[in-house]
């Protein structure tokens, strides 16, 4: 049977990273293909695009013909054959966004929640989610976590010294908060370190975040950011899938500390690294890690094992006889 992936986005956060570790997996082991609704407009102006994407959803939704793997956003429609199907959901919470992406977050939530039953196959990535859909009444909720390539997670010395020349820093301890938005809490962290002598650095998309320095980054020059800093900061305020900023943070060997919302938590606790919830906790909590006092330290053992190999055998495992040329 061939196995279709269905996708309706093409940025890079941590969803999508995902899916596309999915491709890199079965495209040698299934009849395999990704098919992409893109919208051609932004903004509000996506509106107008909506009676295609809904009939694109629906059509596929109908076919009975392939496996279909999708995600939370293009799950509008039930399955016409729940067993051939996997929807892959890994967080729902409105926490921090905008207006319209709430709105539109709410719809899906709703949507999902009609088209799909207790025999539908709904993968999640950590115990808190599989455990949030149980409790809902799904029945079929098998957790497979994130993959990473761990063996590319590693900078030499000289390496970590050439980055920080070419973006001037070094003087102080850099402290990375992450993305610049506020679902993932910048804002917070730097009205409490407000005054402290760090280099706060943020990456990725977003908005900008005064105090911090915003660097866009090759992956190359993310991984180096990452070894560079002498702490991690993932104060996410919404109940995360997992937090891959926190994983590979602890796959290049440094201190992470994490709200510990959602699947975060799980992935800390495992890592030995600090949940720390509370905006008020965490200048003394960085201020340990950066003078040495208390820098937990992280079980990269635990970190490794989140292999592509064992992502792999575990997504075979879902798609049993679907999958096989």
């Amino acid at each position: 049977m061939k196995v279709v992936r269905l996708t309706v986005s093409k940025r890079n956060y941590g969803g999508e990273i995902y899916e596309r570790h999915i491709d890199q997996v079965l495209r040698d082991a299934c009849d395999y293909e990704v098919v992409t609704f893109e919208f051609q407009r932004v903004g509000l102006w996506r509106i107008l695009e909506i009676p295609a994407y809904v009939s694109f959803l629906r059509r596929w939704s109908r076919n009975d013909d392939f496996f279909v793997i999708r995600g939370f956003s293009a799950a509008m429609f039930p399955l016409s054959r729940p067993e051939q199907g996997a929807t892959i959901v890994h967080h729902i919470d409105t926490t921090g966004s905008s207006l319209v992406s709430a709105a539109v977050q709410r719809i899906l939530e709703w949507r999902f929640r009609r088209a799909n039953g207790s025999r539908d196959r709904i993968v999640t990535i950590s115990e808190y989610w599989r455990n949030y859909f149980r409790g809902i009444g799904f029945a079929n909720v098998p957790l497979i976590h994130c993959a990473y390539d761990v063996d590319v997670y590693q900078a030499s010395p000289e390496q970590v010294a050439d980055f920080k020349r070419r973006h001037g820093l070094g003087k102080r301890p850099v402290v990375y908060i992450g993305n610049p938005q506020r679902k993932k809490g910048a804002f917070e962290v730097v009205r409490a370190l407000q005054g402290d002598p760090y280099d706060l650095v943020t990456s990725g998309e977003g908005e900008p975040v005064p105090g911090t320095t915003h660097l866009n980054l090759s992956f190359e020059d993310y991984r180096l950011l990452l070894r560079s800093s002498s702490v991690v900061i993932t104060f996410s305020r919404f109940k995360e899938g997992w937090c891959r900023v926190a994983h590979e943070a602890m796959l290049m060997g440094v201190p992470v500390i994490g709200s510990g919302r959602g699947g975060m938590r799980e992935l800390l606790e495992g890592g030995g690294q600090a949940v720390i919830d509370s905006e008020a906790d965490l200048r003394g909590a960085v201020h340990r890690i950066v003078s040495g006092a208390a820098a937990p330290p992280v079980d990269q053992g635990y970190a490794r094992g989140f292999t592509i190999q064992r992502f792999g055998e575990a997504w075979l495992k879902v798609l049993s006889g679907a999958c096989g040329r």
